[in-house]
Formats: structure tokens, sequence, C-alpha cells
């Protein structure tokens, strides 16, 4: 570890162990140490936090069509947090989902017979929550070796006060172009079987006055660069948001005290959160000149309690 980066850790260190023995469970020191973990970025991130999991492009569809059926993000077990089809205001006719089911094994077929170096990954926290949430991302490369990205929109019950998008993300699904022809015409190629997909209202804790929905949706964004395809698609799912004031770390014991040492000292300083639907993360970051990370990891956690 560097000596200036040991330093800081050391500072950031201190006012950890002053947190109340209640809060140091959800708070806690983060590093990343670029001599032996490269260079930061947000899908190194959630690699490094044990979120990602390599599986096949047959079984991320499969989970895709599996939410709108159910009408849930996940199996309601242990308990019931949504109404059942039958008594549901917003339901999905059978027709429909075998329509849907269809224009899903067209999309699979178009990505197999069009993308090369595929690559499909599961994105969990199930450490930390009730009901085994997952989020499934397909990543395929064109002939002119540039990245596209497919997943789904992605619920967010923790932390609703921060008006995180329930829905997906236009802005950024508008500015994802490009200037390879091959790549801009698979592109929309892709677009347009994911057209006949519409939004579909899907429920996650409804019962007991949480009556919380979301649209479920299918999403594709494109780069030059896989990281930066997969950070699009985070933004543009909901999964994924920054603040760059770190704001909130002023609702801590001598957060005010904190985040002016952190602006001080570190460069580059803001929170990237996560959402796993119940439960999510907050990271307080800030990097050094040698660019090592350093900050402090929050975990959320929404409890069902109707």
């Amino acid at each position: 570890m560097h000596s200036e980066t040991e330093r800081i850790f050391r500072v950031l260190e201190s006012y950890n162990a002053n947190l109340p023995d209640d809060q140091k469970f959800w708070n806690n020191l983060f590093l990343w140490n670029s001599e032996q973990q490269g260079k930061f970025n947000i899908w190194k991130l959630l690699v490094s936090q044990g979120f990602v999991g390599s599986t096949k492009i047959d079984r991320a569809i499969q989970h895709w069509q599996d939410i709108e059926s159910r009408g849930t993000p996940t199996v309601q077990e242990p308990y019931q947090y949504a109404p059942y089809w039958r008594e549901r205001k917003y339901r999905v006719p059978s027709y429909v989902l075998k329509q849907r089911a269809n224009v899903y094994q067209a999309l699979a077929y178009f990505i197999k017979q069009n993308l090369q170096n595929l690559e499909v990954y599961e994105i969990s926290d199930s450490r930390h929550t009730d009901y085994h949430f997952r989020v499934y991302i397909i990543l395929g490369q064109t002939l002119d070796l540039d990245w596209l990205c497919l997943m789904p929109t992605v619920p967010d019950q923790v932390r609703l006060w921060y008006n995180r998008s329930l829905c997906a993300n236009l802005e950024v699904l508008a500015a994802c172009k490009s200037k390879n022809s091959n790549t801009q015409d698979l592109f929309e190629k892709v677009n347009k079987i994911l057209a006949r997909l519409e939004p579909i209202i899907i429920y996650g804790y409804y019962y007991g006055g949480y009556n919380y929905t979301y649209k479920h949706q299918i999403l594709c964004t494109i780069s030059s660069n896989k990281t930066k395809a997969i950070k699009l698609g985070l933004k543009a799912s909901g999964m994924f948001a920054v603040d760059k004031s770190l704001s909130e770390m002023i609702s801590y014991p001598k957060g005010e005290q904190v985040r002016q040492f952190m602006q001080e000292t570190l460069q580059g300083c803001r929170r990237y959160m996560f959402s796993f639907w119940e439960s999510g993360y907050a990271y307080d970051l800030g990097y050094t000149q040698t660019g090592d990370w350093l900050g402090f990891k929050h975990w959320f956690w929404c409890e069902y309690n109707p």
C-alpha cells in the first residue's frame, strides 16, 4: 500500500471506529489497492464484492420471462408480498405472455446469430436478501468490436426517497449511438425486437401499504468499451446511480467532518449506489494520486413488515 494511501486510510479508520456499535454492521471501510487490483471501475467493483457470476444466455432469457409470468421480481417465498395473479389490478393476459415468449425466442436467436464473444452474467446480493433477487445481463461484440449490453430495469424498494428511476432511463438510452455502421445497424435491429416487448407493470412489496410497482423492460446499450457498455446499462436500468456531492454523509456521526477530510485529501469524491431491489449499497469514495480508492461502504435493507 502506498504511504499516502495508508495515512488516509488510518484517518478514515479512526472515524469508523467511533461509530456506534449498531451502525458498524451497516457501514464499513473500503479500500481499492491499485497495485494489487488494477485500475478501478464500476464493473470491477461489482465483481470484487462477490456480486457477479457467469451463466448462460438461455437462463437469462428465461429469467426475464419468469418475472413477467409471475408479475413479481422473485418467487413469493418465504411469504407472500403481492397479490396473486387473479387478484391483481395489473395483470397480463396469458395470450400476451405467449406472444412475448415468441419475441424472446426471436431475441435469443438474433443475439446468438449476430453477436460474438457472448458473455452472460448473474448479478445478485444473495447473502443479504430473503428472496434471492437476481439481475441477468447479456454482453456481445459486433464485427466492429463494439459491445452491446442487454438487461432489464431493476426495482429499488430501499431508496425510494432518492427518486431513483422506476422505469428505463431514456436519457441514457437516447445517448447510445455508434459511428460504426455494423454496430449501429445491429443496435437498431435489437431495439426493434425490444419494441415488441412493451413495459409491463411488476409488483414489488405491495401489501401493508407499501403499494410498490415498477415497469419491467429489457434495455440495450452500446459502447466501444465493454465496461462502459455495462455501466450505461446499469444506469439505464436504474440499478446504478452516482451522487457527486457526498451529501448523505452528513447524516452519520461526524459526517460533515469526514466529508470535508475526504474532499480535501482525495480526488473525484462521489457516492456510487447500487440497487438489488430489497437491498442496496452505497460507496462513498475518492481516489489518491496513485490511483488507490478509499472511503466507506454502506449497506441498506428494506425489511418487509406489513
